[in-house]
């Protein structure tokens, strides 16, 4: 498969082209001439400091020469001033000023790190222009080089992308070199005259030891110049000094030093160079790393290198599910002990850690054989998890409320009766109730009732009568009102019920169902957001015929809406995001149309759009704010001609239509608005012929780009998610995982090289700091 070139990759390709050359040590070229690299530039952007305004911090990667490197600042404000760090040298420069390096080689290491640090009374641009002395004898792999030449070549970041370097005079039986050097390919050569006759980078000098953190002991990890490849196991410090940090670690997070990187075991970054600065959201998947069958739980921070496992190490074990908390700050993940992930019935313990895989708690009550965690969730406000629990074998389940780091656990409804089971479980939307239903199987609900979330303060929501049974529950948006679906004593149909989330009183919300109605199935209602009415389907008036309609809270007000397709799912039909307008997709007068009513019913309009006959309406998204409407549509133009889809954008009563992407593409899925409404993104075979590709567009039409890299026929496409910034799209592709800005720029690998994707991925839900 085809990747795409990241950022490194370019700079790297970029400085062989110009001639640079890296000199590795025991080797030496003359050079002969001097070309700019590049001019790099800084924003300064933020808060105000002592000095002046937030400063940024780039980093770039620059390669030991014995020659004058010059650095030149410039900024628009007279006041502006460049920190710089190379080596151990350290310097300011002001405005317009110039400063000149004298570099030496330094044994052992290929590349140093040039820090700067841009400051200014005001934000502005502060541009650098990097000189370098390079060699005509340049090269980018050995193709470059003559006959008896190998390319003595360094990776800018490691092990991970390939190098640039120059020709340099090889003795073609390496002989008189006997220390072991270890590749980036992981193994062992007997010199490093073997290593570049082989075409392999260097990774250090020494016998290879370690690929991962799975090779060493619990208390060390892999630790390595370079953020990918193999390296050495380093026990993790027990404590650390106080330190200036921020120290850049590997994937994404920042710690006070170098000794607390190494004490979370975490390699730290050597080189940088990054265009734009990473994603102040993180990015969890599932994956395996290479050579093994274990499902693990990682994340990755989109801008950065690599990847962090969160869990602990696991052996004959896979993670089974994960959750973010709603305050970003740990992740809650299920561990099934089975090797093959297909037992039932297995041990499956409750943990949690922060999102560097620091600070595991298992969170969970013993248990014995048999027992394990059914299910879990967050509280929205992230302070209490809630999981149903089995002790053991004959044990039925019960609700648990426990703190994050598992220090605090209480049962949520006490002791239960005999063959009572715990069923559905869900936290009200502000985190101060959960609710759950009990039965004497997991199928057979008996009553719902609310606790408050330090397990106190149980409340009965439904009726106390020994036949009824409640199930499918949401709440209300507002965290009073519970709906949910009961079938009376002695009634086989089931109807729709509110209760008052402290117990006060109960309504039922549907108006009397005709003679031989299959009653109201369980998801098929919905709150309005502002928790004024609910919706829902029914065969209310007409026999076999369910319609639309809504009531308040306490059943009354009752009115009929519309009539929704026969087999609508809930999608087809929609509250607004401010709850003004109910959209659906149904029938008037026996003809098939989307439709677009009031909350009571009171008035009611057909979409006008298409007005070609032969397109047809097939699926709706509101945009966040509710202002306009995405609509999937297909077009069959003519008898005898394959329809081809449309998406279509336009206001609710149809005016400012548009359709988002260029005439006749042959596929569309995947359709989702930006969460800040300003862009559409959705996945076409648009371009190139049988190859689906992502895209995105303004709400108008316009300014329609592809964001995925180029992928080959054949290629697994498996979906998209917009970062809560609006800023990424994240999409995997085949083995991997990558990000890309909206208009296509910043396309990067998000997953690790060596860890391949095996699940769900999902961004944190607010930024985490590095």
């Amino acid at each position: 498969m085809s990747k795409p070139i990241s950022h490194r990759r370019s700079h790297a390709l970029l400085a062989g082209m110009l001639g640079f050359i890296a000199l590795q040590t025991g080797f030496t070229c003359e050079p002969t001439h001097a070309a700019r690299l590049s001019d790099l530039t800084v924003e300064v952007r933020g808060a105000p400091r002592a000095f002046g305004f937030e400063p940024a911090v780039r980093a770039y990667d620059v390669p030991v020469l014995d020659r004058v490197a010059t650095i030149e600042a410039r900024g628009r404000d007279s006041d502006a001033r460049i920190e710089w760090s190379l080596g151990e040298a350290t310097g300011v420069v002001g405005s317009g000023a110039a400063l000149e390096l004298e570099i030496e080689l330094v044994p052992g290491r290929q590349v140093l790190l040039l820090t700067v640090r841009a400051y200014g009374r005001k934000p502005g641009s502060y541009s650098l222009e990097l000189n370098y002395v390079d060699d005509e004898r340049a090269c980018v792999d050995q193709t470059d080089c003559e006959a008896g030449q190998a390319c003595s070549y360094v990776h800018p970041v490691g092990c991970f992308v390939g190098g640039f370097g120059g020709c340099v005079e090889m003795d073609q039986d390496c002989e008189g070199s006997a220390s072991p050097v270890c590749g980036c390919d992981g193994l062992t050569y007997p010199s490093r005259c073997d290593l570049l006759r082989s075409g392999v980078a260097l990774a250090y000098v020494g016998e290879c030891v370690c690929s991962s953190d799975a090779d060493c002991a619990e208390d060390e990890y892999c630790d390595a110049r370079s953020c990918h490849g193999p390296g050495h196991c380093v026990a993790r410090p027990a404590s650390c000094e106080p330190g200036d940090g921020p120290v850049p670690g590997c994937y994404g997070f920042e710690y006070e030093s170098e000794c607390a990187a190494a004490a979370a075991g975490q390699r730290v970054l050597l080189a940088g160079g990054r265009d734009t600065p990473p994603s102040p959201y993180l990015f969890m998947y599932f994956g395996k790393e290479a050579g093994s069958e274990t499902n693990e739980l990682f994340t990755s921070r989109p801008g950065m290198l690599g990847a962090t496992r969160v869990n602990q190490p696991l052996e004959d074990a896979h993670v089974a599910f994960a959750q973010w908390s709603p305050k970003g700050s740990d992740i809650a993940y299920s561990v099934l002990n089975d090797p093959y992930s297909i037992c039932g019935h297995c041990p499956k313990e409750l943990f949690t850690a922060r999102p560097d895989g620091t600070e595991r708690n298992k969170v969970n009550l013993p248990f014995g054989e048999g027992g394990r965690v059914e299910g879990f969730l967050y509280a929205p406000d992230g302070e209490h998890i809630a999981y149903r629990f089995k002790a053991d074998r004959n044990n039925l389940s019960e609700l648990y409320l426990v703190t994050p780091n598992g220090s605090e656990t209480a049962s949520a409804h006490g002791p239960l009766g005999f063959g009572e089971y715990i069923n559905e479980f869900y936290w009200s939307p502000d985190g101060k109730r959960v609710a759950y239903a009990f039965g004497s199987t997991p199928e057979n609900s008996k009553a719902i009732y609310t606790n408050s979330a330090d397990g106190t303060d149980r409340r009965l929501v439904t009726r106390r009568e020994p036949e009824v049974r409640a199930q499918v529950m949401v709440w209300s948006p507002d965290s009073k009102w519970l709906a949910y679906i009961e079938s009376d004593p002695g009634k086989t149909i089931s109807e729709l019920f509110s209760g008052a989330a402290d117990g006060s009183g109960y309504h039922k919300l549907n108006g009397p169902l005709v003679e031989g109605s299959e009653g109201i199935r369980g998801l098929y209602y919905k709150w309005s957001p502002d928790s004024s009415r609910i919706m829902y389907r029914a065969e209310q008036d007409d026999p076999h015929v369910r319609h639309l309609y809504t009531s308040r809270p306490d059943g009354s007000d009752n009115q009929r809406i519309g009539q929704p397709d026969r087999y609508a799912y809930s999608r087809d039909y929609q509250w607004s995001p401010d709850g003004s307008l109910i959209a659906y997709f149904g029938y008037e007068d026996g003809e098939r149309g989307l439709f677009f009513a009031d909350p009571d019913g009171s008035e009611r309009q057909e979409y006008p759009w298409p007005p070609d006959e032969g397109v047809h309406l097939q699926g709706l998204q509101w945009s966040p704010d509710g202002s306009r409407v995405l609509l999937a549509a297909r077009a069959s133009p003519s008898s005898g001609t394959e329809g081809y889809p449309l998406l279509i954008s336009s206001r609710p009563d149809g005016t400012d239509a548009h359709v988002v992407h260029p005439p006749t593409i042959s596929v569309l899925r995947s359709y989702i608005w930006s969460p800040d409404g300003t862009r559409i993104a959705y996945i076409a075979d648009q371009d190139t012929p049988n190859v689906e590709e992502i895209y995105t567009s303004a709400p108008d039409g316009s300014n329609n780009r592809k964001v995925s890299h180029e992928l080959p026929e054949g290629a697994d496409l498996r979906g998209l998610a917009w970062s809560p910034d609006s800023a990424l799209i994240v999409y995997p592709v085949d083995d991997d995982i990558y990000s890309a800005a909206p208009d296509g720029s910043q396309n990067r690998q998000v997953s690790d090289p060596g860890v391949r994707p095996a699940g769900a991925w999902y961004w944190s839900p607010v930024p985490v700091p590095r």
